[in-house]
This record gives structure tokens, C-alpha cells and sequence, in this order.
């Protein structure tokens, strides 16, 4: 009805300012690494709701930290989506019943289009390469989607999994809220997580999980209807529709309860980010982008290693 409807819309425009067993970090001293970026490894940028292909390329923004720390441009990709493109997620979802009844999953109209986009950009780079998957926000866990869905050839494309290296996520919501809270996935994230479980690919395939630590939810009381959201009032109310406890701390917009997955190397990063607009602080940022990034390359050096 028109409520559900407005419901959906508004929780995931909280995603568009856009169990352990694990390796955990905490912000790891920053430490010299020897290791040579792979002239056989490419990057595949995924973007999170609400994103267009051309934020990750703005300056200062993720793909002008990775070149400046010596990968070469060419290795670089943005999977290409635009703003609009994500009304799609609405439009397709809106005619699938089970989008609804939060049953569909990521290979349903509404985000089967981002899934088939990822496998061919992959199958496009892959020819003797090899490539990590890089999601920032939602688009980590539709990386861990289309590399699941695309293994096993659902929903009409394939993906060959020996060529991912690795995944790494940015600030994404990977764990689906209770039952008690609306899945605003309407269930694809959900079924991504029952079909392919933490690091399912590995250990061929590495995962590293990056969340920011920087604000903690707390409801806001307005005086008036016109009084402006505070960052802390917008993290309660964005905490509370991925996890259902807004008082809780994360990135701002993604809880750290929500963003690691079994197995995967877990790095909680103090002051960090969710937003790509916060130029400096987000996980992109050339400030930022050391504490996660020499970890990914030792993981590609290993792997790189393991297949030759």
C-alpha cells in the first residue's frame, strides 16, 4: 500500500549518503609495505546506493588515492551506473510480488540489473587477469551477491570466481536486520547471506570487511518540524533500519554490528566516514585509504603468489 511504499523509499534513501571467528584490526599502525602492485590485478570499484559511477572519480575520492599510491589507471574500473539508474530498484521491485513479501532475491528485477552489470565487467576485464571486487556500501554486499548468484549461474549470467581475488567492502551493510525490523532489501540481502554465508569463496578468494567507527545514533527530540537533523539523529534513524538499535556506533550510516562477516578480515577504523562527501574522512580519502588499502595488497600479493 501507499504507507509500505513510502516506507521503503525513505529507508533506502538512508543508504544513498552513501559471529566472529575472524582476523580483527583496529587502526593498525601504519606500516611500510614492500609489496609491488600486480601488473595481472585489476580493481573493480562497485557503488553504493544512490551513487553514480563518477563520484568514486572525483578528486581526492577513491580512484585518484589508488593511483597515487602506483596502481595505473588502466587497472582501475568503475562499474558504470548512474544516479537515476537506481529508481530501477523501485520501478522493477514495484511489479514483483515477492519484492513485497521480501522474498526476492538480488537476481529479482530490482537488483538484477547491478548484478548482471558487475558480471560483465568482470567477464569484460578477466581475460588473463585477475580482479578484487572494491564495494563501497551497498555495493559490497551486491559484490558478495553477483559473485554467489554468478558462480552458480542464476539468474541468467555466470561468473568465474577464480578470477576474484578478493572482496573488499566499505562501509556495507552485510548482515540483514532482524525479523522484527523491515528488510528495506525486501529480502535480497537476506537470501545472499543464507545461499553464500561469510567468506564463501574462500580461501581462494580473500575478504576484507571496512567499517568506520565515528558516530553513535541518538534519537532526536525536534522542537520544532523545521529543525535540522543532527548527524547523530540521522545515524539513529539509518542504525535502527539496518541493524533495529539506532544508540549503537558506526560510520554514520552503517552500524560496525552490521558491516563484518564470518571469516573475513575485520577492520574497524576510528573517525571514518560512511559519506562520500565527507571528502577527507570517508574510506576512500587519500587520509584514509592507507589503513585498509596495504592490507588488500598483501592479501593480492598472496594470492598473486598462489597462482603463479
Amino acid at each position: 500500500d501507499g504507507d509500505m511504499v513510502l516506507k521503503v523509499i525513505l529507508r533506502c534513501c538512508l543508504l544513498c549518503c552513501s559471529i566472529r571467528g575472524s582476523t580483527a584490526f583496529t587502526n593498525p599502525k601504519k606500516e611500510a609495505t614492500n609489496t609491488q602492485i600486480p601488473a595481472s590485478c585489476r580493481l573493480l570499484i562497485l557503488p553504493g546506493f544512490g551513487n553514480d559511477s563518477e563520484d568514486y572519480e572525483m578528486p581526492n575520492s577513491l580512484v585518484s588515492s589508488l593511483c597515487a599510491r602506483g596502481w595505473d589507471r588502466s587497472q582501475i574500473h568503475v562499474l558504470p551506473v548512474k544516479r537515476l539508474d537506481w529508481f530501477q530498484v523501485f520501478l522493477k521491485g514495484a511489479f514483483d510480488i515477492d519484492f513485497w513479501r521480501s522474498e526476492a532475491p538480488p537476481t529479482r528485477p530490482a537488483f538484477a540489473w547491478y548484478l548482471e552489470r558487475v558480471a560483465d565487467s568482470i567477464n569484460s576485464v578477466c581475460e588473463d587477469e585477475y580482479i578484487v571486487l572494491v564495494g563501497h556500501s551497498a555495493g559490497g554486499w551486491l559484490a558478495r551477491a553477483a559473485a554467489g548468484f554468478g558462480s552458480v549461474g542464476e539468474g541468467g549470467y555466470y561468473v568465474d570466481t577464480t578470477k576474484i581475488l578478493g572482496i573488499v567492502t566499505l562501509g556495507a551493510p552485510n548482515l540483514p536486520p532482524p525479523p522484527s525490523v523491515m528488510d528495506m532489501t525486501r529480502g535480497a540481502l537476506r537470501i545472499t547471506n543464507e545461499r553464500f554465508p561469510g567468506t564463501y569463496h574462500g580461501p581462494s578468494t580473500f575478504y576484507l570487511t571496512v567499517v568506520g567507527s565515528s558516530v553513535v545514533g541518538e534519537k532526536q527530540v525536534r522542537q520544532t518540524p523545521f529543525e535540522s537533523t543532527t548527524v547523530a539523529g540521522f545515524a539513529y534513524e539509518s542504525y535502527g533500519a539496518v541493524c533495529g538499535t539506532g544508540n549503537t556506533i558506526g560510520d554514520g550510516v552503517v552500524p560496525v554490528v552490521s558491516a563484518h562477516v564470518d571469516g573475513s578480515m575485520q577492520l574497524t577504523l576510528d573517525g571514518v566516514l560512511h559519506s562520500i562527501y565527507a571528502s577527507q574522512k570517508w574510506y576512500g580519502a587519500s587520509e584514509v585509504l592507507d589503513q585498509w588499502h596495504d592490507i588488500m595488497l598483501n592479501e593480492i600479493g598472496k594470492k598473486v603468489g598462489d597462482q603463479s
